[in-house]
């Protein structure tokens, strides 16, 4: 194969400085400081909220627990720096249990949105009208999203808990909440003397270290600002949904490329402008002629799991959705704090050149998918959770995958996670070489963007393009087409 100019291999690549951390602080000054100001306390209130663990009814996944927080402070709720404003918890059972399904600890979830330290934040320069946030230690992401998104969720939301419950070691995104943030519609406050908190029940302190909105009593109104001093409300906070999901790069390894696969070659390439940063996500036609081999047990698991969960994504109508891919280098070296690549932003760098050895037996890599799409129909009855408790990690920290199934219990991570199969090395999935022994790659993956459908603007999309490019190159074709795509592109690419 012919070297590719743009293309040098790690080891010998003049590496760009990669900040520490990717973003910046959301501080004082910040145009989204309030809006992150008012998440946390809405997390920190409904998620903090004991309530008593039950079976789960199709009810709890259309229930909204609705609350409001004056500025002042109420019988219930702690006086607070930013404007008044409403908060919507979605589904907030539903979402509990899924959390507890991949592991997330309470405590550790509120202190990691909710402390004292603020969020950072990300600048998409893609097509996303999003804004994303990045918890101080990296675990979860928060993502505005539109009116739209949040009801393509809520309305997925069964259907999605009973896929994580058959399927632990789904490659979809791990959705751990869903939210509404609302100024009140009339930022004038009524007179001060109307506005006097009222009496603050008396609770005991808690007994951990959480933030617990019972023990933050309103103050006296005379230690409070004025009401003149209220920081108005941004026109562009009103009524902001956003939904709260683990990072897929929550991991201490360096990530030195990062790719967003699709399997479309429409507009899918990296730009010169895009490779010029110091952390650039690169796509298809970047990826285009690399290969990583895998071995045939763990390709036969990754690929079972994505067939499992693009048949999902297909029988819910579900289409543009890519794979977000980071590969660290073992033989580069180096350890960094944890990068946050944003979904759907552009991609960059990697020219085609095969990751890994090939094959043994110099056999080409399936180029083709081999297994059908599996008919997941949308279901109402909900499916119970396995009962099967995660295990330790292995000495060596890595999973026997000649013996195992996608019916393993997973393992116990940090904080006490769940970690899947496919992240049961270093936090992700090692390469192997092809005698047997461990390859010098480490692949960090999950399937994002699960929420666009298959609808009339994409069917017009659809028609347009495919009158000026060919029509399975672009990205807005049927949803089942789109899966079977996607497929076959995974499995040219795994070996």
């Amino acid at each position: 194969m012919s070297k590719n100019a743009l293309y040098t291999p790690p080891e010998n690549r003049e590496h760009k400085a990669i900040p520490k951390k990717q973003g910046e602080d959301v501080r004082v000054h910040h145009v989204s400081y309030h809006m992150m100001l008012n998440m946390q306390l809405g997390i920190r209130i409904c998620v903090g909220l004991v309530r008593p663990k039950r079976e789960l009814t199709l009810a709890d996944f259309k229930d909204v627990m609705k609350i409001e927080l004056p500025r002042l402070g109420s019988s219930t709720t702690p006086p607070h720096q930013s404007y008044d404003f409403k908060f919507k918890d979605y589904a907030p059972m539903a979402f509990r249990e899924l959390r507890e399904k991949f592991g997330v600890d309470q405590a550790e979830f509120m202190l990691s949105l909710c402390g004292s330290r603020c969020f950072s934040t990300i600048r998409t320069p893609g097509k996303s009208s999003s804004t994303f946030f990045y918890s101080h230690d990296g675990t979860y992401m928060i993502k505005t999203m539109s009116r739209n998104d949040a009801k393509c969720l809520r309305k997925l939301l069964p259907a999605y808990y009973n896929h994580v419950m058959q399927h632990p070691h789904t490659l979809l995104t791990r959705f751990f909440g869903l939210y509404r943030v609302k100024p009140y519609k009339s930022h004038k406050l009524p007179p001060s003397s109307s506005r006097l908190p009222a009496p603050a029940l008396q609770l005991p302190p808690p007994s951990s270290q959480l933030p617990a909105p019972s023990s933050r009593l309103p103050a006296p109104a005379s230690q409070l600002p004025p009401p003149s001093s209220r920081p108005p409300a941004p026109a562009s906070q009103l009524s902001v949904h956003f939904v709260v999901m683990g990072n897929i790069f929550d991991t201490e390894a360096q990530i030195h490329d990062v790719f967003d696969l699709k399997g479309s070659t429409v507009g899918r390439a990296a730009t010169a402008q895009e490779k010029l940063q110091p952390m650039c996500i690169y796509k298809d036609l970047d990826f285009k002629e690399r290969i990583f081999y895998m071995g045939p047990a763990k390709r036969r698991l990754l690929l079972d799991q994505l067939r499992a969960d693009v048949g999902f994504l297909a029988a819910n109508n579900i289409m543009d959705y890519s794979l977000l891919l980071g590969v660290h280098y073992t033989h580069v070296g180096g350890q960094a704090p944890r990068i946050q690549a944003t979904p759907s932003t552009p991609a960059a760098d990697q020219p085609p050149v095969p990751s890994g050895p090939p094959p043994p037996g110099g056999a080409d890599p399936p180029a083709a998918a081999t297994g059908p799409l599996r008919d997941v129909a949308p279901t109402t009855v909900l499916v119970p959770a396995r009962t099967a408790h995660p295990l330790p990690l292995p000495a060596g920290g890595a999973a026997d995958f000649d013996r195992v199934d996608l019916g393993h219990p997973g393992f116990v991570g940090p904080k006490c996670s769940f970690l899947s199969l496919f992240q049961a090395e270093r936090g992700g999935l090692r390469t192997m070489q092809a005698d047997g022994t461990p390859g010098r790659e480490v692949l960090f993956m999950g399937v994002i963007d699960v929420l666009q459908q298959y609808t009339v603007s994409k069917q017009v999309e659809h028609f347009f393009k495919s009158m000026r490019y060919d029509k399975m190159g672009i990205s807005a074709i049927d949803p089942q087409k789109y899966a079977a795509r996607f497929l076959a592109f995974m499995e040219a690419h795994l070996a």
